[in-house]
Formats: structure tokens, sequence, C-alpha cells
């Protein structure tokens, strides 16, 4: 169970934290790292990243760790690509930012589209 002093694991997990789940979170809280799939609200469907055997289980297992979790604008579960395995690719949307050539580009973007961000995905390579 999540403990309001702990910032590393967001509010947005699957299932029930068993012993590893723990285990990990002590982990992230040690090293400063924040467990990105957790911050985000996803439909069931689009949380979990491991199939047991008899397809009866599913599991969050599959983490996206990161010391900077500002940089992410989004992390789910790629359900479409069939790898053959018993895992589902975690996918991430980055924020990417440019950043002004001029004091004429302050307040948006070089190439004029009036938003200094936008977002690029990234897929990971399990």
């Amino acid at each position: 169970m999540r403990s309001d002093a702990e910032l590393k694991v967001g509010q947005f997990g699957h299932g029930q934290r068993n012993l590893k789940g723990q285990r990990l979170a002590d982990f992230l809280e040690k090293q400063g790292l924040f467990a990105m799939n957790s911050f985000f609200q996803k439909p069931p469907h689009r949380k979990w990243t491991w199939l047991s055997p008899d397809g009866s289980t599913r599991n969050e297992i599959d983490c996206i760790l990161s010391t900077n979790r500002r940089m992410f604008s989004d992390v789910s579960v790629i359900n479409r690509v069939k790898t053959g395995s018993d895992h589902r690719m975690p996918n991430v949307d980055l924020w990417r930012c440019s950043l002004p050539m001029t004091p004429k580009h302050i307040g948006g973007s070089i190439d004029g589209s009036g938003s200094p961000c936008d977002t690029m995905s990234l897929l990971t390579i399990l």
C-alpha cells in the first residue's frame, strides 16, 4: 500500500503491491527514482505489462524509471505489437521544448506555433 510520505510511486498503479513491489518502492526512494507508469491514469487494459502462462494473471512489472518525472507527458502500454513474449512494451511520450534563439521568440516556439513545447513519442526496446 502506498504511504502518504511516498512520493516516488504515483497513485495509478495496477493491482495490489506485493513484497517485490514494496522492495521496488523502497529502491526508488533510496535512489531518487520515479516509477513513471504509476503517475498516469489509464484503463486497466493499458496498464498491465506481463501475462501469466495460463493467461489468468496480468501484472504491471515492466516499469519506466526516471530521476526527472517532469520530462514525461504520458506513459502507457502498447497492446497492438505482438512480440512473441509474455511482456507488453511500455510507451512513453516525452516533453520536447525548443529553446528560443532570439528575444523575438520568447514566449513561443522557434517554428512560430506559439507553443514552446510539444511531445515526442519514444518506444522502449525490451
